[in-house]
């Protein structure tokens, strides 16, 4: 009986090493499949890199380079207010008198009995003068 639990222990020991160095092989896989990943990752990303450099080198953007660099003026540049202002009243006067003008050629009404003779073509029989207030 001694015997057979003596093998037994050896048998089971035996299996435990096996899946101690399974685990192992397991652990390494996994960390090798990560480095891939990351391996695959870099050089996808480098491969769309080399694909925007290739459409920019057809495309000859990659070409532009800075000829002179931005200076600063020596005097400041002053807006020349007066000139704005008299701009400013010449268009709201402008637009003012266009605005009054579109209004009286959209105004179709009668103002006096005259207009009435001369478009309908009727005399007029009587008129309500305008009361002065």
């Amino acid at each position: 009986m001694q015997k057979t639990l003596d093998r037994e222990l050896a048998d089971r020991r035996t299996k435990l090493q096996t899946l101690l160095s399974h685990e192992l092989e397991e652990k390494e896989l996994e960390r090798e499949t990560e480095l891939l990943q990351q391996e695959y990752i870099e050089y996808r990303n480098n491969l769309q890199r080399a694909v925007r450099d290739e459409q920019m080198d057809r495309s000859k953007v990659a070409n532009v380079s800075i000829v002179q660099s931005p200076t600063r003026g020596m005097t400041p540049v002053n807006p020349l207010k007066a000139l704005e202002i008299l701009i400013g009243i010449l268009m709201a006067m402008t637009g003012g008198l266009l605005t009054a003008l579109l209004f009286e050629s959209m105004n179709h009404s009668f103002q006096n009995g005259m207009d009435v003779e001369k478009n309908i073509g009727i005399q007029v029989l009587a008129s309500i003068p305008k009361q002065k207030r």
